[in-house]
């Protein structure tokens, strides 16, 4: 359900994990914090002739303990004018695309791929971000 990729310092370590399919995502036992850093986009609609409508947004950062079970549902995207799903992990929610027309360019996971992006109708993703302590 996604890759981690390191980054840190002697006494920490930043990892990251994406993820794409709906299930759970577990909180280390070794995290520094009682926080995570979320990105999300929901599902993206791809609406009739060229009304083409992004996932929308949520940015920011959700608490957590060392070992909490967070549940993930990842938007579904949407062809046609029916509204595209929404992407959440705990209590953080992205809105998949509701209406043809509103444009946020999807979320650029890496320079590699687009998610919750309306003109390709792609499904949501979730970026999960978090500090561990060094063993």
């Amino acid at each position: 359900m996604g890759i981690l990729i390191p980054g840190g310092d002697a006494n920490r370590i930043k990892k990251r994990q994406v993820i794409t399919t709906s299930g759970t995502w577990t909180a280390p036992q070794k995290l520094l914090y009682a926080s995570i850093e979320v990105d999300a986009i929901g599902g993206g609609q791809n609406g009739t002739g060229t009304q083409n409508s992004d996932g929308k947004r949520f940015k920011g950062t959700i608490p957590v303990t060392p070992g909490q079970v967070l549940t993930v549902l990842i938007g579904a995207a949407a062809s046609g004018p029916g509204p595209a799903g929404d992407t959440s992990i705990g209590t953080a929610v992205a809105k998949g695309s509701a209406s043809e027309g509103f444009l946020l360019g999807g979320l650029n996971i890496d320079g590699t791929a687009y998610y919750g992006r309306g003109s390709q109708a792609t499904n949501g993703a979730v970026v999960v971000e978090w500090w561990e302590a060094v063993s």
